[in-house]
């Protein structure tokens, strides 16, 4: 998934609106790893369709499909996973400092040498 803009409107203190948005590569599902969030998220499909799932395990036939439109709330320390189908836009907000911790790091992306 690739973030427009900086990273540093999640770091900040205070109230924060991004959007994110996974781009269309060519295959059918692009997989985020398994996370858990440390505040409470609320989150809005902009386009396309963010399937979300909760749990220890990537299991994309347990994902609910979130269409453009759809909005939620989860809670903080909820562990879950999230693919997209095409190219998918959704917006979080909540409250900052943002941060997600990836339940195996080799999942995180900014692990990644690039």
């Amino acid at each position: 998934m690739s973030r427009s803009g900086t990273l540093a409107a999640f770091a900040a203190v205070g109230l924060l609106v991004a959007r994110v948005t996974a781009p269309s590569a060519g295959h059918d599902d692009q997989k985020e790893g398994m996370a858990a969030v440390h505040r409470p998220d609320g989150l809005t499909v902009i386009s396309g369709t963010f399937h979300l799932g909760m749990g220890d395990t990537f299991d994309a036939a347990k994902a609910e499909a979130l269409p453009a439109g759809t909005y939620g709330t989860w809670p903080a320390g909820m562990k879950h996973f999230v693919h997209a189908k095409g190219e998918t836009v959704v917006q979080f907000h909540g409250d900052g400092p943002w941060a997600i911790t990836y339940l195996d790091p080799a999942d995180d992306p900014r692990n990644k040498k690039k």
